[in-house]
């Protein structure tokens, strides 16, 4: 969002506007960083606008494909530390978002699920995330679009 002395999210306006210009004969990860940078800009303002807090995202994304996962199974599906998750499950239950169920075979451990809202909330997130992915490879074929996501999972899993 651009203030009065022409600052977007964090960057002043004639930098990412110079940024881009100077793209051509950037480095590859330069590139990389700008389109990843642009696309976040993006996501934020829809998530903003739909009341969906940024760090919940990929938290709803991942329950919402791992219902009934234990707060150790979700940091090791995202990379996170137990502590990241820890903080921010607890903030997605006093927001609604989640609830924490105890196993029927072990008390011990505990079980994460969606709630109603956190369901809503998930698939409103997920359809921003497919408009956001569309327009941002809008100008190219089907063939590019393919061969994109090939190569940049190519690039992602390399150890």
């Amino acid at each position: 969002m651009n203030n009065r002395h022409g600052v977007e999210n964090g960057f002043k306006k004639e930098h990412f506007d110079r940024e881009h210009r100077d793209l051509k004969d950037a480095p590859m990860g330069i590139i990389l960083r700008h389109a990843e940078h642009t696309h976040d800009m993006h996501v934020r303002e829809r998530l903003d606008s739909c009341g969906i807090t940024k760090a919940f995202g990929p938290f709803l994304m991942t329950i919402s494909k791992n219902e009934g996962s234990t707060q150790a199974e979700i940091a090791d599906k995202m990379h996170f530390t137990a502590a990241t998750v820890s903080v921010t499950l607890q903030k997605m239950l006093d927001s609604g978002y989640i609830t924490k169920i105890a196993d029927d075979s072990d008390s011990r451990q505990v079980r994460i699920y969606l709630t109603e809202k956190g369901k809503e909330k998930s698939q409103e997130m997920h359809s921003i995330f497919r408009e956001l992915e569309e327009k941002l490879v809008e100008p190219l074929t089907e063939e590019e679009k393919t061969e994109l996501r090939r190569l940049l999972l190519k690039i992602t899993e390399r150890k």
